[in-house]
């Protein structure tokens, strides 16, 4: 019992220690989001990693320095305010590495409970956090008492506390537990004086037992053994126990053909006026009709040639942008199809600061369209998750300026529906035109890399956490190189920090305590021999001169030739569970002599207590004598008599009484005056009979009787019988027919 109680008081102070625990704490007394998606990865940890530890734990419930409930693996009691709750108070009060523990009926879990609760406490600053409840069920105290074997049929063995209220189930009553009061002269003994006692006593249904209590220590509890003094000497009686030059041309021709109407009205000229009218209205094949000599055919010539020119270069520039509009659809289609989005901006000599894209993909990955971002920076900079914010704007003005050109960010950004994504901002700035400076960016969407690293990074604090609380560590040994791999709780348990030790195989042995090393030696060299695993406890010495217990558990790794190339294992330090050990083993030898010496003093109190019921007997028998010599002279008296209960009910009667009832004398226990006669006369007798016991005088009244019909005067003598206190337990009465 002793041993179950000290391992799950063990069990949560090693909780209230757990890193990953103590990280929500602070961060939910900061004030941090702490939404519910991570209050119910918070209770997965618990029932992943905590809750399997102990197949009798009903809840672990984490409450902040407030008393509000934060996290629970029973879902019932999140939010709950335990701030009046003892298990709560007590708790807090605690230092570091102290325990409150109490037994109660919980009515939200509708069972009883070993409720144990400890202090949070912050590693960094010694700031109290909260407090860690774990809820056992109370069945497991339950099943070390109600084993009674060799007990017989009326032998149990129950706890009580300090307030007199039975801990466990009884034998003899059904759901006692935490519910039946104990107010035995083992329990005053412990309760007023803190003795233990042996001896035969009244237990709780007030049946003599021979019984033997022991203080629990620690607990304020006290253990009874206990069996019918009955069974104990009459074995008779066993009872069961988480985009033109066109126009320009056309303006230089037609100034041209102006020029030429000015020197000459003929009709090659207005001809050539023709021409160009039409050259104008984009006909650039009439220019071929013109057919003259001279000056006016070698300009219509030269005209003809222009315009097949200029044809020729309108026809491959709309063929320039149809390819360039294709390239610019397919471009659009790129950039919307993969995952990141590309933005450019524009920042002049006076630091203006202008956007020039944004590809869709930014719709996507913000949750805002292009035209949100390209009216500044500012919306951008609002869209920014505040802790973020600074940061961003000084890496801007750092690029914008000149003084960078290459900047790479990560943040978080706030999407309109509230939702946080990680981004990563790769910028590029190039030197432009007029001190102007171009920026270019692409921006990648790294949420899942994010929460693959942050799960990444959890799995490693809880991996470490688990090391640390198990006091295991964990290496690899290259046998050929001599390089030793430890992991960081292995450096706690030698005492030594990997930022000024390298292990190798020899330095290792160096620690090992003298008496140990040869055979560790001895065990490693067959372990590689042979190729087996090897497991042994040893003693190391560490630098401050301490002693600790070490278990090393090794497997082996062998190349493709079958040569063992190296070792991996693992150490727990066992020097707490050593030392627990040795005291549970000094303790039960204690107690198998404290047993000893209590059965030594149970067959003594035997043999008195044999000696005491012959004498008993004896006495039983004398009384029975006399008591038949008294029935005799009773039964012999002429007169009615009769004996009631402080309640006016019958307990017994005389013969004589009885014939007149017309019942046998055995008859009347516990009837009353309304089985025998009317109601107003039953109802004057036991008027009578409160009056007498009240006054605790003997009156005599002469009153009705019915006998055989008809009505009697009978003289009556009723006096209050008193036990040895001088009470009134209830009336005699005689009485006898008046002639």
């Amino acid at each position: 019992m002793l041993s179950l109680m000290e391992r799950i008081k063990i069990q949560t102070i090693d909780f209230s220690s757990d890193e990953f625990i103590r990280n929500c704490m602070r961060r939910a007394l900061r004030g941090d989001s702490f939404y519910h998606d991570e209050a119910i990865r918070l209770n997965k940890y618990f029932s992943r990693n905590k809750q399997l530890l102990n197949q009798h734990f009903i809840a672990i419930i984490l409450v902040d320095k407030y008393g509000k409930v934060i996290s629970s693996t029973n879902l019932n009691f999140i939010d709950k305010d335990m701030s009046n709750s003892d298990i709560f108070i007590q708790g807090i009060s605690k230092s570091e590495g102290k325990t409150y523990i109490k037994l109660h009926y919980h009515s939200s879990l509708d069972t009883n409970c070993i409720l144990i609760s400890t202090p949070i406490i912050s590693q960094h600053n010694a700031e109290l956090l909260g407090v860690i409840v774990n809820v056992y069920n109370l069945r497991f105290l339950n099943e070390i008492t109600t084993d009674r074997v060799g007990m017989g049929e009326t032998g149990e063995v129950y706890l009580v506390n300090r307030d007199k209220v039975m801990l466990t189930e009884s034998r003899f009553i059904e759901d006692a537990s935490l519910k039946q009061k104990v107010d035995t002269e083992p329990i005053r003994a412990f309760a007023e004086n803190n003795e233990e006692i042996v001896g035969i006593y009244k237990d709780y249904r007030g049946i003599p037992v021979i019984g033997a209590s022991m203080i629990i220590p620690g607990y304020d509890w006290v253990l009874l053994a206990e069996i019918d003094e009955a069974e104990a000497f009459a074995p008779v009686r066993i009872l069961g126990i988480v985009t033109l030059i066109f126009g320009v041309v056309v303006a230089a021709l037609v100034t041209g053909a102006g020029v030429i109407f000015t020197i000459s009205v003929s009709k090659p000229i207005k001809d050539l006026k023709d021409a160009v009218e039409r050259f104008a209205d984009g006909d650039l094949n009439y220019p071929e009709k013109i057919r003259c000599k001279g000056d006016i055919g070698l300009l219509a010539r030269s005209f003809h040639t222009i315009a097949e020119r200029l044809l020729k270069e309108i026809i491959e520039r709309k063929r320039a942008e149809e390819m360039l509009q294709h390239t610019d659809i397919e471009l659009r289609q790129v950039l919307s199809s993969i995952s990141d989005y590309i933005w450019s901006a524009e920042v002049d000599k006076k630091g203006t600061f202008t956007y020039r894209y944004y590809s869709p993909v930014v719709e996507k990955i913000t949750g805002r369209p292009p035209e949100f971002y390209v009216r500044g920076p500012e919306r951008w900079l609002s869209t920014l998750h505040p802790e973020d914010r600074t940061r961003l704007e000084n890496a801007l003005i750092r690029i914008s300026v000149g003084k960078s050109a290459l900047e790479e960010e990560e943040y978080r950004i706030i999407k309109p529906d509230g939702t946080i994504r990680w981004v990563r901002d790769s910028i590029v700035a190039k030197k432009g035109e007029n001190e102007s400076i171009h920026l270019h960016g692409v921006v990648s969407d790294i949420t899942g890399y994010k929460r693959a690293e942050e799960s990444l990074r959890k799995s490693e604090t809880g991996f470490a956490n688990a090391q640390r609380i198990a006091h295991l560590g964990n290496w690899e040994w290259d046998i050929r190189e001599d390089k030793l791999y430890w992991s960081d709780e292995l450096y706690r348990i030698f005492g030594l920090s990997p930022d000024t030790f390298t292990p190798t195989y020899k330095v290792f042995l160096s620690f090992v305590h003298g008496d140990d090393r040869e055979s560790v030696k001895k065990s490693l060299r067959e372990s590689i021999c042979k190729g087996k695993p090897y497991t042994n406890n040893l003693r190391i010495i560490l630098p401050n001169g301490r002693i600790r217990i070490i278990h090393v558990q090794t497997e082996i790794i062998s190349n493709q030739r079958g040569k063992v190339v190296k070792m991996n294992g693992t150490v727990q330090d066992i020097t707490e569970f050593k030392r627990i050990e040795d005291e549970l083993r000094a303790l039960n030898e204690s107690l198998e002599q404290r047993v000893a010496e209590r059965t030594t003093e149970l067959m003594k109190v035997n043999e008195e207590l044999r000696k005491e019921i012959a004498e008993r007997r004896q006495t039983e028998e004398a009384l029975r004598t006399n008591e038949s010599k008294y029935r005799l002279l009773l039964e012999n008296l002429p007169q009615k008599i009769f004996y009631k209960d402080k309640n006016s009910v019958y307990v017994s009667c005389n013969q004589n009484y009885a014939a007149d009832l017309s019942i046998k004398s055995d008859e009347i226990r516990g009837k009353t005056d309304y089985d025998f006669y009317p109601k107003t006369i039953a109802e004057k007798y036991r008027a009578d009979d409160k009056r007498i016991m009240k006054s605790g005088r003997t009156e005599e009244i002469e009153e009705n009787y019915i006998k055989d019909g008809r009505e009697c005067i009978v003289h009556t003598v009723k006096t209050p019988v008193k036990d040895e206190k001088g009470t009134v337990v209830g009336i005699l009465g005689i009485f006898w027919d008046k002639k």
